[in-house]
């Protein structure tokens, strides 16, 4: 009898043990940067930037912890490209963009919109406790956080809790508290900030209930215990593997940061926030995501995808088209059209928060935005040198203007359609588009996105071309149809500081009043599949 009881005693540890055993993936969290930032109606806006080395693969993507399960928005970036992401619960399933072997790292941007996060602290004063997402298995090399506080709070008025500070600053007029820290495999790390009220909204009177959390949390203890010992067992099976690599902090070399697109380098150059909207709506225009029904205001059309659309038919004349392909010519009238094409970040965004349900733009949207657009570009130049990467930026629209002039008038068109979205960045787009087009006649027929760009239809002299096109752009320049006041200071240039562990002030602790705020929200744990 004993010896049938240690037999299936064996069997249930196997079986237990080849849930570990299973070929899944390892990984180290290289880097781990993350920026919250304390909106004027209690939510955070979350950004993530991981940097994910994979030890032994192939790894598909990441299980990653969120604060609560009702979060307002979330998206996922590697360089330009949109990742599938499944929110299952309080965990986003994050796939890579592509399977990552041994030795591939692999880095993600991850935007999270969480709301009514911020709660009454001691007489006087509110707060907001956070967790970053910590990970069950995976040590984090780099964790960088910085806490945003609202409009018009001083780093005089900021307390922290319960870590203190390694930094405080002000940057764009908003103070803020940085921390850095090397966590193990399953360590958390707790952070947040206070300060008076009256700085935000909908600020909650008590926190959360406890409910049946000590439960949860002994059960929960128990559960560890159990696993620890399996997973001590299967540790030992696999003794010789290195997991984790030595902690790395690293900072980029100045110089030129070149990999930035129109509308990041317009943003870079300060370009007026109607100006950038104007360049958006172009390029979502050309990637047939959505047409201009009218300019003066601006009135939308959203574009169904292929995949919803069950007819396609000509912009130019109506006749019907396979939409077979990304790129198709009509049988009727020859019109080259363009379905769509890969959208970015600040694209999709503007999508999903920048148009009313009526197709006219929606400020607040078009503010959230403009403001991730200016974030992301303050993080891509730090370490650069700014003034060089504007020269750059500068010189390259006037190469572009010179390309024009060197080629044909046939070809003259079409290569000011690849480069328009460039070149409308320049201040003075008007006169040299006019100068381009002034003897060109050779005459232009719009197709496709030209005429979803609310271009009217039929034939131009190169004159007559440069004319039609600045009418539209001078329209929503002038008129979209929102307010300027309402943007105004969103973008602007300015001049790029360095920083690092070296700058902390020395009497970081004196401005670090003690604070008791009442809420703490975790991420649960993460880990790759």
């Amino acid at each position: 009898m004993k010896k049938r009881y240690s037999i299936i005693l064996v069997i249930i540890l196997f079986l237990f043990l080849g849930n570990f055993t299973a070929d899944g993936p390892e990984f180290v969290i290289e880097e781990e940067n993350v920026e919250i930032t304390v909106l004027e109606d209690s939510s955070l806006d979350i950004w993530y930037f991981l940097t994910i080395k994979t030890t032994f693969g192939p790894q598909r993507g990441i299980y990653f912890g969120i604060p609560k399960e009702d979060i307002l928005d979330y998206s996922v970036t590697s360089g330009n490209t949109m990742l599938d992401v499944e929110k299952q619960g309080t965990k986003l399933k994050i796939y890579f963009p592509a399977i990552a072997d041994s030795g591939d790292v692999t880095r993600l941007k991850i935007h999270l919109l969480v709301p009514e996060m911020v709660y009454k602290d001691e007489e006087g004063r509110v707060g907001v406790e956070f967790y970053p997402a910590w990970w069950d298995y995976q040590q984090v090399n780099a964790l960088r956080v910085k806490f945003i506080a609202p409009e018009g709070v001083t780093k005089e008025d900021l307390g922290c809790y319960p870590a203190p500070a390694d930094n405080f600053g002000e940057e764009d007029g908003r103070a803020f508290a940085y921390w850095e820290r090397v966590l193990n495999s399953g360590e958390k790390f707790r952070c947040g900030i206070s300060f008076p009220e009256g700085y935000v909204t909908n600020v909650a009177e008590e926190k959360p209930s406890a409910g049946n959390l000590p439960l949860f949390i002994g059960l929960a203890i128990i559960i560890i215990v159990v696993l620890a010992i399996a997973f001590g067992i299967y540790k030992a099976v696999k003794a010789a593997k290195k997991m984790y690599t030595d902690p790395i902090m690293s900072m980029e070399s100045l110089g030129v940061r070149k990999d930035l697109d129109n509308i990041e380098a317009a943003v870079l150059l300060g370009a007026h926030p109607f100006k950038i909207i104007n360049i958006l709506l172009f390029g979502l225009v050309k990637k047939g995501k959505i047409k201009i029904l009218k300019w003066d205001p601006v009135k939308i059309e959203i574009l169904p995808s292929r995949k919803e659309e069950k007819s396609y038919h000509c912009p130019n004349c109506g006749a019907p088209m396979r939409g077979e392909s990304e790129k198709e010519f009509c049988e009727y009238c020859g019109c080259e059209v363009v379905y769509e094409g890969k959208t970015f970040y600040y694209e999709n965004q503007f999508l999903l928060k920048g148009i009313k349900k009526d197709g006219t733009l929606d400020v607040n949207g078009i503010k959230l935005v403009l403001k991730s657009l200016n974030r992301t570009v303050d993080r891509k130049i730090k370490g650069y040198c700014r003034r060089d990467t504007e020269k750059y930026y500068k010189e390259r629209i006037e190469k572009y203007w010179g390309e024009l002039k060197k080629i044909s008038p046939e070809e003259r068109y079409r290569l000011f359609g690849e480069k328009a979205g460039w070149l409308m960045i320049d201040e003075k787009f008007d006169d040299k588009a006019g100068s381009t087009f002034r003897d060109v006649d050779v005459m232009f027929r719009p197709t496709s996105w030209w005429l979803w760009y609310n271009l009217p239809k039929g034939q131009y002299s190169g004159k007559e071309f440069a004319k039609e096109f600045g009418k539209g752009k001078s329209s929503i320049e002038k008129n979209p149809g929102i307010s300027a006041k309402k943007l105004a200071g969103i973008i602007a240039p300015r001049a790029i500081a360095h920083s690092g562990k070296s700058c902390v002030c020395a009497c970081v602790h004196c401005a670090c009043a003690c604070a008791c705020v009442s809420c703490a929200c975790a991420c649960a744990g993460g880990g790759g599949f």
